[in-house]
């Protein structure tokens, strides 16, 4: 009997110390130091492609926003499929790994965590990942574009082989145009690098064009600061633009947008006087017909 109330109040002391280690709230990469993190290697579950992260601030931002909240155990994760990021941080001759489902969900070893108030920068991430592929996708004997935006000509772009757009219609780079296009009709991942100039202020600005995944990114510099901005669907659309000084342009037009909108709708939307009526886009070919 006493032998049975021993295994007893062991189990209960089992039990209740599993029920309280469960409840305990978990910190991930406290102890972390991110000046000892040398890289992080980040894989996306969705696309199967994975981007290495070494620049110091970068990696310090990612582990302030893993390190700044407690999560709970909310249950298990054997057998679960599918995932966001997997993140593994490598620092001195050790590394550790964890998996960022949301931004306020961690999947490690066999559980999911939770914090409804977490804030893990998933949004930074997808940020860096755009930034990789960019920068992944210009190694086509290309220049990096932080290199050559500030001074770069019309000619560097016939050079180059870029498509070259003066004063909104295309000048040189056809061939180029029509090879993106090909590659993206076929699934193939696909650069551009477009120029546009205007005579009227002689500006020059220079635009990395991407596709990858199905999605179409555009990389550019604005005042010095690196931006990278995402569409959905590339359009054609040859129907004419009605002007309100009775005006009409007849073209060619492939743009980038992330809604289903005629090329005569964004011109409306820049030229009305309400901010939120502009709808969002990137001209990356205009020929007149």
């Amino acid at each position: 009997m006493k032998h049975k109330l021993i295994i007893i109040g062991l189990a209960i002391v089992f039990v209740l110390g599993l029920f309280i280690w469960y409840n305990i709230p978990v910190r991930f990469l406290s102890g972390a130091d991110s000046e000892e993190i040398r890289e992080i290697y980040i894989f996306n579950g969705n696309t199967g492609q994975g981007f290495i992260v070494n620049e110091p601030e970068r990696i310090e931002a990612i582990v302030r926003n893993i390190s700044a909240s407690k999560f709970k155990r909310t249950e298990v994760a054997l057998g679960k499929m599918g995932y966001k990021y997997e993140l593994t941080f490598f620092f001195g001759n050790k590394s550790e790994e964890l998996i960022i489902n949301s931004p306020t969900t961690i999947r490690k070893g066999a559980f999911y965590y939770y914090n409804p108030t977490a804030y893990l920068g998933v949004s930074s991430i997808e940020w860096y990942e755009r930034d990789a592929f960019m920068e992944n996708i210009t190694d086509m004997g290309y220049a990096p574009l932080s290199e050559i935006y500030r001074n770069y000509t019309i000619e560097q772009g016939k050079n180059d082989k870029c498509v070259v757009m003066k004063n909104g219609y295309i000048s040189y780079g056809q061939e180029q145009f029509d090879d993106f296009l090909e590659r993206k009709r076929t699934g193939k991942n696909a650069f551009l690098r477009v120029v546009k100039y205007y005579s009227e202020n002689n500006m020059v600005f220079v635009f990395d064009v991407g596709f990858a995944d199905g999605k179409y990114y555009v990389s550019y510099y604005d005042n010095g600061v690196h931006l990278v901005d995402t569409y959905t669907d590339m359009f054609m659309d040859n129907s004419g633009v009605n002007l309100p000084n009775s005006q009409q342009s007849k073209d060619l037009v492939y743009y980038l947008c992330n809604e289903n909108a005629t090329y005569h709708d964004i011109v409306m939307s820049g030229l009305s006087s309400q901010s939120d009526a502009y709808i969002k886009h990137f001209v990356i070919y205009k020929k007149e017909l």
